[in-house]
């Protein structure tokens, strides 16, 4: 998973999880409202997103998750592709992408209502 310099702030919080999204996008993912990070804790892992809760969170947006060729995962959404290290990284990532771009949509539905 990750890797960070040795000493630094970060470090000091780092779980290297298996088979969950490592500490950067977990943050990520939780400063972005992921559903049920309200409950997350970066020190106990027990609650932490796993693969299958990720696609889940996409829902009908996830499309499919692939290997390339350079090891790397490819998770496929409506209009998105993402390239990560891990699998979850890759669909965590498309969870931001897509959730961005609903905010985006619904905020624009909104000036549009407000102007008209």
């Amino acid at each position: 998973m990750g890797s960070h310099a040795e000493g630094s702030r970060e470090a000091l919080s780092f779980i290297a999880w298996e088979d969950e999204v490592d500490y950067l996008m977990v943050r990520e993912l939780k400063k972005e409202g992921f559903p049920g990070s309200e409950h997350w804790s970066l020190e106990n892992d027990d609650r932490l997103p796993d693969l299958g809760m990720l696609i889940q969170a996409c829902g009908k947006r996830f499309k499919t998750l692939q290997r390339d060729r350079r090891d790397r995962w490819r998770a496929v959404g409506k209009s998105a592709v993402e390239i990560e290290n891990t699998p979850e990284d890759a669909v965590g990532a498309l969870w931001l992408y897509l959730e961005h771009n609903r905010r985006e949509k619904l905020n624009a539905e909104k000036a549009a209502g407000e102007t008209g």
